[in-house]
């Protein structure tokens, strides 16, 4: 396992309490947290690493989470590696699923479900946890390798270099060589959605625009960026729970692709981002 935390405060100490006890549960499996130094060294992370048998790569300065990624997979002594946010919580059965879906010598990753906790919190994360109600449909009728977790296989990937939006340009690379990549429901992460709308714009803005760089450079276009299937996973039987915020989620994704497509003419690079700070953890219970 890789996990990977720029900003992530309280939310990462979650995660690497859960990831420790999948290193519990599944002996001989490795982490490692790949983390940007604050100037302080994150003295409680190092700590909560070193309890939990987590080696720990602490950046100087923020290269990007895809430098990381690529790292991570250079250096993986595996041939399988499970790709984390380090500001989500990964299932019980993650590892499992992930070796299940993968022990295919056909399959080339296997994507996963994100599960937001907090889409009461306000109007915006509803339309957000929409969102992800949405990606779980599309992925049904066509996998992709995406969400907060992904797990690849190592051989077909290693040392190519890898776009902003790392795991749609490593389905790409895994897709162009003959993979499949496929999707489990039971494979999952919990997760916080933005609850304001600055923040929702501010991280479906960075992704639209990282998106279209993937399609002008890899000539590359993963499902949820597809019309057609959006549509019918929308119309589909029974409709979203979250169905009544469409018109909200068409906004913030109108005015982010917007402001997206300004983004790519003009060159802004996408490596480094701002984190959307609602995200973060601020207390719920795991399950």
């Amino acid at each position: 396992m890789a996990i990977f935390s720029y900003g992530d405060g309280p939310a990462l100490h979650r995660c690497l309490e859960r990831v420790a006890l999948l290193l519990e549960r599944h002996p001989g499996g490795t982490a490692t947290l790949y983390a940007v130094d604050d100037g302080q060294g994150l003295a409680s992370v190092q700590e909560l690493c070193r309890a939990s048998g987590i080696s720990l790569v602490l950046e100087p300065r923020r290269l990007g989470k895809a430098h990381s990624v690529a790292s991570a997979i250079l250096h993986a002594q595996a041939p399988v590696v499970l790709l984390v946010g380090g500001d989500g919580v990964p299932c019980l059965d993650a590892p499992a699923v992930a070796l299940d879906a993968l022990s295919d010598p056909g399959v080339g990753g296997i994507g996963g479900r994100n599960v937001p906790v907090n889409a009461d919190e306000s109007m915006v994360a509803r339309a957000m946890a929409l969102l992800w109600e949405l990606h779980d449909r599309v992925n049904m009728l066509k996998p992709k390798l995406g969400g907060d977790m992904v797990a690849v296989r190592v051989a077909p990937v290693v040392g190519q270099p890898l776009l902003a939006v790392d795991d749609a340009s490593l389905e790409a690379l895994l897709v162009k060589q003959g993979l499949r990549i496929v999707y489990r429901p039971d494979f999952f992460v919990q997760m916080r959605v933005p609850t304001t709308l600055r923040d929702a714009v501010l991280q479906r803005r960075r992704l639209a625009a990282q998106y279209r760089q993937l399609e002008q450079a890899q000539q590359y276009q993963v499902s949820t960026r597809q019309w057609s299937k959006v549509v019918k996973a929308l119309l589909a039987r029974p409709l979203p729970r979250h169905a009544p915020y469409l018109p909200l989620l068409l906004l913030i994704e109108g005015i982010a692709r917007l402001l997206a497509s300004f983004d790519v003419l003009r060159g802004k690079d996408y490596l480094h981002w701002e984190p959307a700070r609602t995200t973060k953890a601020r207390g719920w219970k795991v399950r």
